[in-house]
């Protein structure tokens, strides 16, 4: 209201903030337009070339358009990444094997001792072939904490 958007839309987004806090957006604006000196533009409107100038007015804190080199960059040249042969996540966690009760035992998700699991012990073989699949598919997700999933704060 303060703002004076037109009606907005109906939005089902979940936004994840920087703190890990959960944003749930009242509604969506189309077709805003943001008034520069005498010229209006589009809110999502990318200008490539343009050299700022201090005097233009601010908005929410900081000069309109002074991103533009953050969105496209034409004064630099393109950087060039070469991607990692194989990432964190994928790296298996060094771990110190404990000594266990006698009803566990340890299984390994990987090759050669690494991404070692507690299981049960007295498991038929089937069981645990399908357990340690089952646990190898899901990999990712073992090491996740509450506040990683979406909605739970």
């Amino acid at each position: 209201k303060k703002l004076r958007l037109p009606t907005l839309n109906d939005t089902k987004m979940v936004l994840e903030l920087a703190d890990r806090t959960i944003s749930k957006p009242t509604g969506v604006a189309a077709n805003v337009f943001v008034k520069v000196g005498k010229f209006y533009f589009p809110a999502d409107f990318v200008i490539l070339d343009f050299v700022a100038d201090p005097r233009v007015p601010l908005i929410l804190g900081r000069p309109f358009l002074s991103t533009a080199h953050a969105l496209i960059d034409v004064y630099e040249d393109l950087k060039v990444v070469e991607p990692k042969t194989q990432s964190e996540e994928d790296q298996p966690p060094e771990v110190e094997l404990k000594e266990l009760p006698p009803h566990l035992q340890y299984a390994f998700l990987g090759d050669n001792g690494k991404w070692p699991v507690i299981i049960a012990k007295d498991l038929n073989p089937n069981k645990k072939t399908n357990l340690i699949n089952v646990l190898k598919k899901r990999k990712k997700a073992i090491a996740w904490k509450l506040t990683d999933i979406k909605g739970i704060d």
